[in-house]
């Protein structure tokens, strides 16, 4: 392992990055998961002003929408907006994976430099310089 890649390990493993992780997807996680349950009022609140359920909405997309069929306009803004907390839950996950993910790695990479620390100064107190097998005289 080069000096430099123990210097992207360092980098890396920062405070400063380690807190960045720690809110900026967090604060990305709560903004998806706000907007999903929004929709998905929105779209209950549209399927009530076409004249249907929620659970009408959620079975015709299911079933899917028929293209030749004739929808009111605001069922399929309800239909849309249930997609779209759909997906904005699913966004959701996949940065709570990816902040799991991310914090194991850094704490490996953590480990990693401690591990070559130790080593230097095991090798530093023996009398051996960096990128030699002997011993110095």
């Amino acid at each position: 392992m080069t000096d430099k890649d123990i210097m992207v390990l360092r980098r890396q493993t920062s405070r400063r990055t380690v807190l960045t992780i720690k809110i900026a997807i967090p604060a990305m996680i709560l903004l998806n998961v706000i907007a999903g349950v929004l929709n998905l009022r929105l779209s209950s609140r549209f399927a009530s002003l076409a004249g249907t359920t929620f659970r009408d909405v959620i079975a015709q997309w299911f079933a899917g929408i028929d293209v030749n069929g004739q929808y009111p306009g605001l069922f399929v803004k309800a239909t849309e907006r249930w997609t779209t907390s759909l997906m904005q839950f699913a966004v959701a996950i996949i940065f709570t994976i990816m902040i799991a993910v991310t914090l194991k790695r850094i704490a490996r990479d953590k480990r990693t430099l401690a591990f070559i620390d130790e080593t230097r100064n095991e090798q530093v107190s023996a009398g051996y310089v960096a990128n030699r097998a002997e011993p110095e005289k």
